[in-house]
């Protein structure tokens, strides 16, 4: 199944109810290892011309893309035995009341 990277990250917007004028830039790591970043309007206007196979198989597009948003929230590209998709990762609430530790209460300890 041929996906259009524009209309699936316009898919992720819509899920999550932001709009491309709520990105602030996009980003994606090079192959000399050096983090790039972009302006989201010449980003999505490339990707108007982007098809892959959605499907399981070969990653098509890159792993390291980020979509940040201009509240510090960001999709981040992801696969899963070969099936690629954006995850929606939420800024972290730093008002969060800070508690003492208690081992007991943190189940991954067990």
């Amino acid at each position: 199944m041929k996906i259009n990277l524009y209309q699936e990250i316009k898919n992720n917007l819509k899920s999550i109810r932001y709009s491309e004028s709520d990105i602030l830039y996009v980003s994606c790591i090079d192959k000399k290892g050096i983090t790039k970043c972009f302006e989201s309007k010449d980003f999505l206007e490339f990707c108007k011309n982007i098809n892959y196979e959605g499907g399981y198989g070969t990653i098509e597009i890159s792993q390291t893309l980020k979509i940040v948003f201009k509240d510090g929230s960001f999709l981040e590209r992801r696969e899963y035995d070969g099936s690629e998709y954006f995850e929606y990762v939420p800024v972290m609430n730093l008002n969060a009341k800070i508690e003492k530790f208690n081992p007991e209460e943190i189940w991954l300890l067990y």
